[in-house]
């Protein structure tokens, strides 16, 4: 037959590090009792009813049945170490850790209604089993650190509260948050780690999630360390966050909208996932929330763990047409294709000729014609670079000439001599006839005469030098060959 213990005030312990066994008794600690156990273990190996208000300034060890009342709120506050190696039954009660270094375990994972992390800045809270809290956890200044195990949040009513508390994670371990159907509401997963007397804080804000546990983690190292590159980028991203890097997921396939806060989330672009390689998620952006800068993820499918980090994107630039054909005195806006996110630097190479070399659509103005190289820069070592190709326009050279002329003096096509428009000055017109005997030369024309005397009917051929004075101010001097008929 078991013994009854029945306390209904209170009581106090005072035995040095000696331990307070409840070795198969019923102990009821009944409403408004107050039960006080100092410099002494509590180790339960019978059966604990609890009401009242526990204080133990050492550890608690449950061996057996230990279950706090439904109806009635009870208190349990402990000052060193919990282990859990049987039944405990939170029911409603309130569970405080009021020490320094403190450590959650046991064989078996505890269920916390209420959970208060007290003590100084930086207190470290270690759990080495599962926890689940079901109605409020709040971190107060403490770290929770979760070491390879998961702190799980029972629902969507589960609230945390921190002042500048938050929760350390190993790689394996997880900070989770159960959510039902139509949740639409930001929820806060406070994620940091300790970095010597500073604590590196980056919190996740979930915005819309439903019928799923979401799972979170922060992991403050390079994540080459895990076998996942972060110069082992695609096409879409320039350099992916070496200092640090989260992990995301859900219990089931679906979209979930979330948002990754960093105190220098703006020295990036976007947010990559390792897919082997890291690569973009579509549409993740900069954002503000609540005057925190971070990186947002809207709508991303997270149905498994996913690492992901904060990256920048690679620009890309794509000449769009790639050859212009330019007349002499035309002048055409260079318009390429651009990706740009975020600040980046254009340069354009070589500057001749151009209104800017340092702009998106700089002017060409004719003149000589060349390739043209442009190069866009987002500082963070990555461009991307296209080149366009600017050809002289023959048609557009301002000089035309005729096939053929009639030297019969009726007045009409007389005299044979290009016609060149008014941004060109013939400076030489020589024509030759088949054996390359020079049968005139000059800039008035040829009246189709050699030596005074009409030549024969047949084809002769001119040579002309003109100066073209370019758009740009240059003067550009060329030869054009050609043949002429003599008929009458």
């Amino acid at each position: 037959m078991k013994k009854g213990i029945i306390i209904p005030f209170l009581l106090c312990w005072l035995a040095g590090n000696a331990q307070l066994f409840n070795d198969g008794a019923v102990m009821i600690i009944v409403e408004d009792a107050q039960v006080g156990v100092r410099q002494t273990n509590m180790i339960n190996d019978g059966d604990i009813r609890h009401e009242g208000f526990l204080l133990v300034d050492s550890s608690i060890t449950n061996n057996n049945n230990w279950t706090c009342s439904n109806s009635i709120n009870s208190t349990t506050h402990f000052g060193k170490h919990w282990y859990n190696n049987a039944n405990y039954l939170p029911g409603i009660g309130l569970v405080r850790l009021i020490g320094n270094t403190q450590f959650i375990g046991g064989s078996n994972l505890t269920n916390f209604y209420d959970l208060i992390l007290e003590g100084p800045a930086l207190t470290l809270k270690r759990m080495d089993n599962h926890i689940v809290v079901h109605d409020y956890l709040n971190l107060k200044d403490a770290e929770l650190a979760t070491t390879q195990y998961e702190a799980l949040m029972e629902s969507t009513a589960t609230a945390i509260g921190r002042n500048s508390g938050f929760v350390s994670t190993d790689y394996l371990g997880r900070l989770n948050r159960k959510f039902e159907k139509g949740n639409a509401n930001d929820n806060l997963f406070p994620l940091g780690r300790r970095v010597g007397n500073q604590v590196a804080y980056s919190p996740i804000i979930l915005h819309a999630a439903g019928g799923t546990t979401f799972r979170t983690a922060f992991i403050y190292e390079d994540a080459a360390v895990y076998g996942m590159s972060t110069i082992s980028v695609d096409d879409s991203l320039c350099t992916v966050n070496d200092e640090f890097f989260h992990i995301v997921g859900s219990t089931t396939a679906q979209n979930t909208e979330y948002s990754i806060l960093w105190e220098d989330a703006n020295d990036w672009a976007t947010l990559g996932d390792w897919q082997t390689p890291w690569t973009k998620i579509p549409g993740s952006t900069l954002t503000d929330f609540n005057g925190d800068p971070g990186l947002r993820a809207p709508q991303y499918p997270t149905s498994v763990d996913m690492p992901v980090a904060m990256a920048t994107e690679r620009p890309h630039v794509t000449m769009n047409p790639n050859v212009y054909e330019v007349r002499p005195m035309e002048s055409v806006e260079l318009r390429p294709d651009y990706y740009v996110p975020g600040n980046v630097n254009y340069q354009w190479t070589p500057a001749d000729h151009l209104s800017c070399d340092d702009c998106e659509y700089p002017v060409y103005t004719a003149g000589e014609p060349g390739v043209y190289t442009i190069t866009v820069d987002n500082g963070a070592g990555c461009f991307d670079s296209d080149t366009v190709r600017i050809i002289l326009d023959r048609n557009g050279m301002g000089i035309f000439t005729p096939t053929a002329f009639t030297p019969n003096n009726d007045d009409l096509n007389e005299k044979f001599l290009p016609v060149v428009q008014e941004y060109v000055e013939i400076v030489d017109f020589q024509v030759y006839n088949r054996w390359g005997e020079r049968l005139y030369q000059g800039v008035d024309g040829w009246d189709g005469t050699y030596k005074g005397e009409l030549v024969q009917i047949g084809v002769y051929v001119w040579v002309v030098v003109v100066n073209e004075f370019l758009g740009s101010g240059e003067t550009r001097t060329s030869e054009q060959k050609g043949t002429i008929t003599v008929i009458r």
